[in-house]
């Protein structure tokens, strides 16, 4: 019989075998994040946190799952991380305003409202601060319909949803190196956003 954590652990495997843990290490070895006060929406179970916290100041991770957390603070170790439990999509989230990079990875096709979640993640910014915002491209080439997600964009949807709430958007694959136009194919889209 396989126990709670045995349970919790393989239901995490597909954030090992997706492009997830790629972006999180391309975000790593960019060093984007180093020397900064950096908060995630959405780390799942903690493992690409791992990737880039060591090389930031702190991390202030948060999951809306109450079992992410458990994982992730039973199993993940680092100094610098705080494991948090929130949802971005409520009015009622909040964390500081003061961090000066978010990584939010995976995570906006399955929240309730959109807006709301945008919001709260530029809320969380300083002045200047920069965001990294990933999202499936429902035109990309190996796209397929998932029924887990609430919403998948095309790029330029994407684009314009994002740059409603950010100064500016530029528009990246998966490496964090190849800027992509509104009509690419590759996917996920990580948009990279300024406040």
């Amino acid at each position: 019989m396989i126990n709670d954590f045995g349970a919790a652990l393989i239901r995490r495997i597909p954030y090992f075998l997706s492009p997830q843990m790629d972006m999180y290490k391309n975000l790593r070895d960019t060093q984007k994040l180093d020397g900064l006060k950096v908060i995630e929406i959405g780390f799942g179970n903690g493992h690409g946190t791992l990737q880039y916290a060591p090389f930031t100041t702190s991390v202030d991770a948060y999951d809306i799952s109450l079992e992410a957390v458990r994982y992730a603070s039973e199993n993940v170790f680092q100094h610098n991380i705080s494991w948090r439990t929130g949802d971005i999509s409520s009015s009622v989230f909040r964390a500081d305003d003061n961090y000066e990079a978010l990584v939010c990875f995976e995570v906006l096709e399955h929240v309730s409202s959109i807006h709301q979640a945008l919001d709260n993640l530029q809320k969380c910014l300083i002045d200047g601060g920069i965001a990294y915002i990933s999202g499936p491209n429902k035109n990309g080439t190996y796209a397929k319909s998932n029924e887990l997600h609430k919403r998948e964009w095309t790029a330029q949807v994407f684009i314009k949803e994002i740059g409603s709430h950010f100064t500016s958007v530029e528009l990246f694959d998966y490496t964090l190196t190849e800027l992509q136009d509104s009509k690419t194919k590759r996917t996920p889209l990580i948009a990279v956003c300024t406040k």
